[in-house]
């Protein structure tokens, strides 16, 4: 994984894990016209069979995905069923189907994910007549 040597402490994996902050690099094979990220950082919110769920840091500004996320793992560990509203209702709430996952998972240690939140790895594109065209990830956030 291209990313992986910025985050010693994390570990490479093949299995999605729900409440942990994790890289991958995806294809969006049936995105429609809107635009996707290729490197999502994600907080895994569901796994299911052939698909899981995230919410994506990299559709914020990067000033704010920090607190996003340890906001996210507060209250989804609380007894508190209030962060399901966010999630579903959020721009970073996002549906992935795990045969287009290209990559292991870097599952990034708590210890680093203030570095992780802050690294520019986000590379959103959108498909134009069958070629994909990079997209400015200011204009997403």
């Amino acid at each position: 994984m291209e990313y992986k040597s910025q985050f010693p402490e994390s570990e490479i994996t093949s299995i999605v894990k729900v409440g942990h902050l994790m890289m991958f690099r995806y294809e969006a094979v049936t995105a429609n016209k809107r635009a996707y990220d290729r490197n999502p950082l994600c907080y895994i919110v569901i796994d299911e069979d052939d698909i899981f769920y995230g919410m994506n840091l990299h559709y914020y500004k990067p000033s704010d995905r920090l607190a996003i996320v340890e906001m996210l793992r507060e209250t989804e560990q609380s007894d508190n069923q209030n962060w399901e509203s966010f999630f579903f209702g959020s721009k970073g709430f996002h549906k992935y189907l795990k045969n287009e996952v290209e990559s292991n998972f870097i599952d990034i240690a708590p210890t680093e994910w203030g570095k992780a939140v802050e690294l520019p790895a986000a590379e959103f594109v959108r498909s134009f007549r069958g070629t994909e065209m990079p997209v400015n990830p200011r204009s997403i956030w």
